[in-house]
């Protein structure tokens, strides 16, 4: 499928490349990127795999550091962790959409909460003058508790 150079590239980067995917799902940055590649690199696994099964290819899978050959159980498991990544890739999906998700109503969300500050910083009102129905509410207030 490859020439030879490519397929030395890929032996060489690819156990990097996985790993630093890894650390990046693992931490959450970014997440719905690396888990659309890590969905992407799975899927590309599982389609090779499948095809060298079809074709009665006799080479070894070198999956999990234990190379065995590649027979219908190798390509159940690259099938299950593509679908672990479809599934991971659409929740990343789900929870930026909906940061709640998943979680009772009755606890807190995992964002911060909104600054009480902001709505007062409007930009289109001047930052040290408060608007005028405030000012107004305080004058009535004032002409309300003098008697006047």
């Amino acid at each position: 499928m490859l020439p030879p150079w490519a397929v030395q590239f890929v032996a060489h980067t690819l156990p990097f490349t996985e790993i630093a995917l890894g650390f990046l799902v693992l931490i959450g940055w970014r997440l719905r990127i690396w888990a659309s590649l890590l969905t992407a690199i799975m899927f590309g696994f599982f389609f090779v795999v499948l095809r060298a099964y079809l074709l009665h290819m006799d080479i070894n899978c070198g999956c999990f550091a234990t190379p065995e050959p590649i027979n219908l159980k190798k390509v159940l498991e690259d099938a299950a962790m593509a679908t672990l990544a479809v599934l991971m890739t659409a929740f990343a999906f789900l929870e930026a959409a909906s940061p709640t998700l998943g979680l009772p109503p009755n606890l807190p969300s995992l964002r911060p909460p909104p600054n009480p500050i902001r709505p007062l910083l409007h930009p289109t009102l001047h930052p040290r003058r408060p608007p005028a129905h405030l000012i107004l509410d305080n004058i009535s207030n004032c002409v309300i508790l003098s008697g006047g």
